[in-house]
């Protein structure tokens, strides 16, 4: 049997590996029976756990096989938070400015005042950023809203980089 608890879990579950031999694929919370075994010690353990997880006490185990009875053995995985780096970029043009940028919202929750390009860390998988406090003169591309997947590895680059954030003065009517 297998539970799993914690922040990142494992993605694909683990296998089953029973006197050096890999039996099969086993899910992150999942009881199997494997039948049968000779009496006596054998050994057993997980394979295939993810890098931020491990086995509570002791993964390898001995367990001792009684003729015709059903042991149980069970693993508890921990999973550790796994986080991505996320990159603001910010470049601004045109005139009048505005000074104090603008705000963004991270996953609906997180402000941040972002007056210039800035690097942070978010735990890795599917997030979003919404910009507030942008002047009635600046436009923003490719949009306010946008939704991003932090990889666990590498960096996630903000495409406001690329896209300026373009300020114009108002258009002054001629009479």
């Amino acid at each position: 049997m297998t539970t799993t608890g914690g922040v990142t879990l494992d993605p694909d579950g683990y296998v089953v590996v029973v006197e050096n031999d890999t039996l099969g694929p086993i899910g992150r919370n999942e009881t199997q029976l494997w039948a049968p075994y000779r009496a006596g010690p054998v050994s057993v353990a997980l394979g295939g756990v993810a890098g931020q997880c491990y086995v509570e006490d002791t993964n390898a185990r001995t367990v001792q096989i009684v003729a015709g009875d059903t042991i149980y053995t069970t693993f508890s995985v921990l999973c550790d938070p796994v986080f991505g780096r996320v990159h603001l970029g910010l470049e601004m043009a045109g005139e009048k400015l505005d000074p104090d940028g603008f705000d963004a919202v991270i996953d609906g929750r997180d402000t941040l005042s972002l007056t210039r390009s800035m690097t942070l860390f978010l735990l890795s998988g599917a997030h979003n950023v919404e910009l507030h406090d942008v002047a009635n003169n600046c436009q923003v591309a490719p949009g306010i809203r946008q939704l991003f997947e932090v990889p666990p590895t590498g960096t996630w680059r903000s495409p406001i980089k690329s896209s300026a954030r373009t300020c114009r003065a108002p258009s002054r009517s001629r009479r």
